[in-house]
């Protein structure tokens, strides 16, 4: 699992790890041979992940930017990205506002 585990006040706090040589080469852009649903795919499963492994907001909220801020660097489409992390940020998380906010 990629994940980094440290005791901070007496508690266990979870955060993602990434190597600093990942390249984040989610699949190409729509214009590429993959099915639509694929991004949306990506997008949910990242979601989760960050949801489910951080334990701070703080950590929540930078791994949802980088994630974010990877995807318009590949290629993707603000307009196309926003509303399905919008979506996965609810399903994940329906009660939890996400004190993010993604570069537009």
């Amino acid at each position: 699992m990629d994940l980094t585990i440290t005791i901070k006040d007496d508690k266990i706090a979870t955060k993602l790890y990434e190597k600093s040589l990942n390249l984040y080469f989610y699949a190409p852009p729509p214009h590429s041979a993959h099915p639509p649903g694929v991004l949306n795919g990506i997008i949910f499963g990242q979601i989760h992940c960050i949801l489910t492994l951080c334990s701070e907001r703080a950590d929540i909220s930078k791994s949802v930017n980088q994630f974010y801020i990877q995807l318009i660097q590949r290629g993707y489409k603000r307009n196309e990205v926003m509303p399905i992390f919008n979506k996965a940020i609810h399903h994940n998380s329906p009660s939890m506002i996400l004190q993010c906010s993604l570069h537009q």
